[in-house]
């Protein structure tokens, strides 16, 4: 292709030139002497550079193996597998689960902007917010040397059109049942997008390399990097406009045209369908070519292509597929689905052979189905709707008109409200697990009390006690987290220490201005005196005496003024070098090498006790008999009054830059903390000649105080952080850790139960629960795999059976009160085994009179509570899988290895026992009138069976997955299933339709339980979480872990109390589900105070606090006995 002389090339050739500049040296010389075609190739290698960028953005990053790999505390192993744009993604190994995790990192570490880290940060928290089986999940984040990280699921397997390739091209199977498969996995695609709609996000970057299946066949959707929330305001954009977010290949005409304001749901629409259409076709809708110019253009104007006509010979696509695909490709985002579960209700109606909407415009298509299906009924119900629409139109239609819109007005004006409120709800829980714990308070006490109204900034309702669901178990869980007791606030102050009172019901503060007060825990002022405005140092717990600090003087002052006689002494160094005893008998501080101890209201002049070396801080035992100093190597020194020249020393590591840190003895005086800011913190055992120290483990933060528990086994540490950890004092490790302050405590006090610590720090006072049993109960066997767990009629028993074989009967305190084996089941040669039978299902009869147990050779047992009469024994054909009594009492439903459902009495005689069934049956559920009996089946299948007829009516499950679990609600109206697909189905009763499904474990679910009076349902799973919802709506309540291995069973008590739950690591656990409401009532008051109530009505307000200071029942058990709760 020539160029003529004096005659610029033309478009073609220049572009070929951008490409490969070789062999068109006449173009190079033209190019030398014309600025403007010069000029046009450098854009051309400037389009075709960016369109390389797009190519790119939809596969893996190649990783050098050379490049830094950064340390992350609890992760090790760490390889490269990905890198883009944001940020850089390892495999790992989880040091403590060790299991495969992913970690992200920002790309441009610590040298990363402002808005990178923003974009990352939004990045943890769209991902914290989702919380669905199909979305990767993350597990942890936090920064490391400036280097922002977080830690999610890692997905070994290949991304979707990777995986989904062989079924599309595997010639070999019939194509209608290879497209219903590849649908039904992009349907969970579909769900997982949804889920992130409903909580407010949108991905923005849809593509098959963003979706990769794991070993079990699920799809995970990841990388929310683009991610947009959903409920911007006005004029708030994450993105700056006219830049381009997405992968061109898949990206929609208003993320190509930059307009970030028109990005909505549907978006997000549009990159599904172009992912559909990769799957069915093997290539993308648009291809790219060398050109961006033209690449953009296609998908700004041009049709997409019909898939038809891209699809191939083995793997074909139908019409109803292609207006389905095509619906999603539509310019005109409101000629797309409105959102993507419209997308997956259509594809749903296509796999079910239905009308799909994307084809309600032809009347010839819908007539077509309508008549298939409903050919008899046609023409007469035809016939009369038309008439009665015509008339009925003719009257009403301008009425209905305006009643609608008024009524759609108001309901999503109170849906935006409500939704709003939800995003509140969900941002508290983010910023407690954040550690902002003030944020997430103000959020969470607002919706908990707050009726949620469209038209007022005022509250002008409030939600009647204890508030929704959703608020108030956010809030537990707050509590759960920060177990907050009391929080007092006196009037501000510059700095304010306080200790608790001899009494051990009260509190002494000292402040800045030299007020020293005496507090009630209800924070009334009991009395108080003050001190010249100086720095007041922590007083005696009896509160009659405290140090006083000027510039030059330290004085003791009494409730009466200065001491009597007067005690001063020149400023020391140090001012941690003060000390009064318990009881204000002794007051002392150092003076450079002596300590001057003072006999406060005696005559007499201070006593000297000597050291060789400069000293740094004293403490004052409580028996008042020993002096214990710190010199400035950190060496200690411990003088006994009695004999004050012979002190006991040891030798320090050496000098250091800091000599702060205060000391502080035990109660019973044997240990001393050393709270030194060179040394991580030392606890030191005085019963050792010389004494003897462990180093606290983690360390605290510098400015430490101490207080030790009354029985001196604990020690609590607060630090300049806000943070108080409590210590093992022989070991030195610590036990708990919780933010208390929001700036440094300055001091704290354990309350006389030991169980309960106070710290004062940031203008308040708080109280907190301390004791790891708290709200929860475990009883342990060794060597048990417990399989089943029941509770008996008024809760005072619990049953556990397990792989020993024992039925265990445990009592109202956890102590186990019996266990008795079951009898050995003869083998078919006569021979008895050595051993009981493993038992694997337990259940009480509804009046708690019969305990019925199964076996897993195949031993069924009945045995009166009261064994008042010899317990009934037969043996099934095969090994038991569940048992169940009627709700009479009076038969018993029992399943088996055998794959056969028998109906039995109480007394061993065979009622009823369907044919061999067509796989195993794990469950069995009687309604509670006992007219229908419930089965599940391994294979995904479940029905009712007349217990007294054997008719059965099946379910449509919509799973091929085990059901493990099934439960009626107390009216016989809904059926709660659950199993290996990891998801919650309700079904309608008796017309057995699907009501809801709710996702929300990442492992199979192995049992569940409801509690009615509660609105409350409980899942556990294989992973050993428990799952508690609201049973009304599905909602995720709360979870709990604590169990090393599969939850097999869970029992409600009777109000919904407690919840029990049993597992194969051997162990019992009871939760407390009212604990943490006293914390929440604790604080209520002064949340309500803290409101604009002026518009509320009074009886609304009224309600409230008579819930926070409502009496416990009289049944309340004694701390710890959680067995007791009703």
């Amino acid at each position: 292709m020539a160029v003529r002389p004096g005659v610029c090339p033309s478009a073609e050739q220049l572009e070929t030139f951008a490409i490969s500049p070789d062999g068109l040296p006449e173009v190079t010389g033209h190019l030398a002497t014309c600025p403007t075609c010069a000029a046009q190739v450098e854009r051309i290698r400037e389009d075709n550079r960016l369109l390389g960028d797009f190519l790119a953005a939809g596969r893996p990053t190649e990783t050098p193996a050379s490049r830094w790999t950064p340390t992350i505390p609890g992760y090790v192993d760490l390889i490269e597998t990905q890198r883009g744009g944001q940020g850089v993604v390892y495999r790992a190994t989880q040091v403590a689960t060790k299991r495969q995790v992913a970690i992200k990192v920002i790309r441009q570490g610590a040298l990363a902007t402002t808005a990178d880290r923003q974009r990352f940060a939004r990045e943890v928290e769209t991902l914290a917010r989702l919380d669905h089986p199909n979305i990767v999940a993350v597990h942890d984040a936090g920064t490391i040397e400036g280097l922002q990280y977080f830690v999610m699921d890692f997905v070994d397997g290949p991304t979707l059109d990777e995986a989904v390739a062989p079924l599309r091209d595997d010639a070999t199977t019939v194509v209608a049942d290879r497209a219903a498969r590849l649908i039904r996995v992009f349907l969970k695609v579909c769900d997982a997008v949804h889920a992130a709609h409903l909580r407010g996000v949108m991905h923005c970057d849809l593509k098959p390399s963003n979706i990769r299946v794991d070993p079990d066949g699920e799809p995970r959707v990841l990388d929310f990097g683009l991610a947009k929330p959903t409920d911007l305001a006005p004029g708030m954009t994450v993105t700056a406009t006219g830049q381009f977010v997405g992968s061109l290949p898949w990206a929609s005409p208003e993320q190509i045209a930059g307009d970030r304001a028109r990005l909505d749901l549907r978006t997000d629409v549009y990159s599904l369908g172009a992912v559909l259409f990769q799957l069915l076709t093997g290539s993308v809708a648009f291809e790219q070519g060398s050109n961006l110019r033209e690449a953009l253009d296609r998908v700004m104007t041009q049709d997409p292509p019909r898939p038809s006509l891209r699809a191939t010979d083995t793997f074909p696509v139908d019409e109803e597929l292609e207006t389905i695909i095509l619906k999603c490709l539509a310019k005109d985002p409101d000629r797309r689905y409105q959102s993507v579960n419209d997308l997956a209700i259509d594809l749903r109606r296509y796999l079910a052979h239905e009308p799909i909407e994307a084809k309600r415009d032809s009347a010839i298509y819908v007539l077509r189905k309508t008549l298939r299906r409903y050919r008899r009924r046609f023409v007469l119900a035809g016939a009369m709707g038309a008439l009665l629409a015509v008339a009925a139109v003719a009257m009403t239609i301008q009425y209905r008109r305006a009643h609608r819109l008024e009524a759609e007005s108001t309901r999503t004006a109170q849906s935006l409200a409500v939704s709003l409120s939800e995003s509140n709800i969900e941002r508290g829980r983010i910023a407690g697990m954040l550690g902002n714990l003030q944020q997430a308070e103000d959020l969470l006490w607002r919706e908990l009390l707050v009726r949620p109204t469209p038209s007022s900034a005022h509250p002008r309702h409030l939600n009647a006690p204890p508030g929704t669901p959703s608020a108030y178990w956010a809030l537990w869980e707050l509590f759960r987290r920060y177990p907050r007791l009391k929080t007092l606030s006196p009037p501000p102050d510059r700095d304010r220490v306080a200790v608790l009172a001899d009494d051990g019901v009260s509190l002494w503060s000292a402040d800045l201005d030299g007020r020293v007060q005496h507090i009630s825990l209800d924070g009334a002022i009991l009395s108080e005196y003050g001190t010249a405005p100086t720095v007041a140092r922590q007083p005696a717990i009896d509160g009659r005496a405290v140090w006083a600090q000027t510039d030059d003087v330290a004085t003791l002052y009494t409730p009466d003024g200065p001491a009597r006689p007067p005690i001063q002494a020149p400023m020391p160094r140090i001012i941690e070098a003060l000390g009064i005893s318990d009881h204000s008998a002794l007051a002392a501080l150092i003076d450079h090498q002596d300590i001057l101890v003072w006999h406060v209201g005696q005559q007499r002049p201070p006593t000297s006790l000597h050291a060789d070396v400069e000293l740094g801080a004293l403490a004052i035992s409580h028996d008042e008999q020993r002096i214990a100093a710190r010199d400035r190597s950190g060496g200690l020194w411990v003088w006994d009054l009695a004999d004050p020249d012979r002190p006991i020393s040891t030798v320090g590591p050496g000098l250091r830059s800091h000599v702060h840190g205060e000391l502080a003895f035990s109660p019973d005086d044997r240990y001393l903390a050393d709270g030194w800011l060179d040394l991580p913190g030392r606890i030191w055992d005085l019963a050792h000649t010389p004494p003897t120290y462990v180093e606290l483990s983690p360390p605290p933060e510098p400015y430490r105080v101490h207080s030790f528990s009354p029985d001196n086994r604990l020690l609590a540490v607060g630090d300049t952080g806000g943070a108080l950890r409590i210590y093992d004092v022989n070991s030195g490790e610590c036990r708990q850790m919780i933010v208390a302050q929001t700036a440094r405590i300055r001091a704290v006090s354990f309350m006389p139960d030991g169980r309960r610590v106070w710290t004062s720090g940031d203008d308040k006072l708080r109280c907190w629960e301390i004791d790891p049993e708290a709200g929860e109960r475990v009883v342990r066997v060794e060597g048990e795999q417990f399989h089943a767990i029941d509770v008996d009629r008024d809760r005072r028993t619990i049953y556990a059976v397990g792989g020993l074989g024992m039925l265990r009967r445990i009592d109202a305190t956890g102590a186990i009160v019996s266990s008795a084996p079951s009898p050995p089941t003869p083998r078919p040669d006569g021979t008895v085994p050595d051993r009981p039978d493993m038992l694997v299902a337990v259940a009480l009869s509804p009046d708690g009179a019969l305990i019925a147990t199964g076996s897993y050779i195949g031993a069924i047992t009945i045995a009166r509570v009261d064994d008042s009469a010899p317990p009934v024994r037969w043996t099934l054909p095969a090994g038991v899988s569940h048992l169940a009594f009627s709700p009479d009492g009076g038969r018993i439903a029992t399943a088996s290895e055998d794959w056969v459902v028998r109906i039995w009495t109480t007394d061993g005689r065979l009622l009823f026992k369907t044919d061999r069934l067509s796989t195993r049956v794990p469950h069995l559920a009687f309604s509670p009138d006992g007219a229908r009996l419930a089965v599940a089946l391994r294979n995904g299948g479940l029905f009712l069976l007349d217990p007294d007829t054997g008719e059965r009516a099946d379910f449509i499950t919509g799973t091929i997955e085990p059901i493990r679990v099934m439960r009626f609600s107390a009216d016989g109206r809904r059926l709660f299933v659950a199993g290996a697909d990891r998801v919650v189905r309700v079904y309608s009763m008796p017309d057995r339709h699907e009501l809801a499904r709710w996702p929300g474990h990442s492992q199979e679910v192995n049992c569940m339980d409801i509690c009615d009076a509660a609105g409350l349902l409980a899942t556990g799973d294989v992973s050993g979480a428990i799952r508690l919802w609201d049973l009304n709506t599905g909602a995720t309540l709360t979870n709990f872990t604590g169990h090393t291995g599969p939850v097999m069973s869970l029992r409600f008590s009777r109000r919904g109390r407690v919840l029990y739950s049993v597992s194969v690591d051997g162990s019992i656990r009871a939760v407390d589900l009212t604990h943490y409401r006293t914390h929440i009532a604790a604080h209520l008051l002064d949340r309500l105070n803290g409101l604009d109530l002026s518009a509320v009505p009074p009886a609304e307000i009224a309600a409230w606090r008579d819930w926070a200071t409502e009496t416990p029942p009289s049944d309340q058990p004694a701390p710890g006995a959680l067995f007791l709760l009703p």
